[in-house]
């Protein structure tokens, strides 16, 4: 008990600043045989980044209505409410967001990415209908795409006596095309309908946030080095093991794995797997 409450304790002061990045006792992973039963799906999925702020009313009000036609791209692409540490920060800041926007050089929020890509038509003001114009089309493009590797996944859930949930992830990576280079594996935890605050809606109390991402496994960015110069075929399995803090909603989370590889000291998306809803 003394060390649950200390790990919890810890996780309570990294969220109030940033967030969960670190390996506690109770996170783990580690490269062991996977179910064989999992599928590892020949398609490409593209991820969506709104760079926001709580305390943003463009990202409430013409950003919040475009994130919602964005969302409904699916199945070609899922959403990440992504909140960095900015001007307009309050609510769900986080490391990994605030590590990709000071990347990608955001300097307006809220911004939309697809696949770690700015998608940006603001020369003369924001044209909301050129920018969802260009989301689209890069989703369709990667959609369109051969594949390069993907993950397959299964997740399971235990609960302690104590009530914490522990989410258990099983994953697959298999590589369809032979590549040179490195690539990694990131594996997040996204919440759906998260309670939070946000400047244009009401109850000020807080409202539903769409898909926000809460946790990277392992601490890590960018995920674990997968491979280097994989070959056709070639397959990574790997679990995942993470407590979750009673202030997320179990039954809302999510899982979304991405695949990047590094050029240079850069991170290139690749390919996204998830069981967003």
């Amino acid at each position: 008990m003394k060390n649950k409450f200390l790990q919890l304790s810890m996780l309570a002061l990294t969220a109030g600043s940033l967030f969960l990045t670190s390996c506690s006792k109770e996170e783990s992973s580690k490269t062991t045989p996977a179910d064989t039963g999992i599928a590892v799906s020949e398609t490409n999925t593209s991820v969506i980044n709104k760079y926001t702020g709580s305390k943003c009313g463009p990202c409430g009000g013409w950003g919040w209505d475009m994130a919602v036609e964005l969302i409904d791209y699916s199945p070609k692409a899922c959403y990440v409410g992504t909140f960095s540490q900015n001007f307009v920060a309050e609510e769900f800041i986080s490391t990994t967001a605030t590590t990709w926007d000071k990347e990608l050089g955001v300097t307006g929020y809220p911004t939309f990415a697809v696949n770690h890509v700015l998608q940006l038509d603001r020369s003369s003001g924001v044209n909301t209908t050129s920018e969802k114009a260009k989301c689209k089309a890069a989703i369709d493009a990667h959609s369109a795409a051969a594949v390069q590797a993907n993950v397959g996944f299964t997740t399971s859930w235990t609960q302690d006596a104590e009530g914490f949930w522990t989410i258990n992830i099983n994953s697959r990576t298999k590589f369809f095309k032979e590549n040179s280079g490195e690539y990694y594996v990131g594996c997040y935890l996204l919440e759906d309908k998260a309670i939070g605050k946000q400047t244009g809606h009401t109850p000020s109390v807080g409202v539903e946030h769409h898909h926000v991402l809460r946790q990277t496994l392992e601490g890590l960015n960018y995920g674990y080095l997968a491979a280097t110069n994989p070959t056709s075929g070639k397959t990574i399995d790997k679990t995942y093991t993470s407590i979750i803090p009673k202030n997320y909603v179990k039954d809302n989370m999510e899982v979304l794995f991405v695949i990047w590889k590094k050029n240079g000291s850069k991170y290139e998306f690749v390919n996204a797997s998830t069981n967003q809803k």
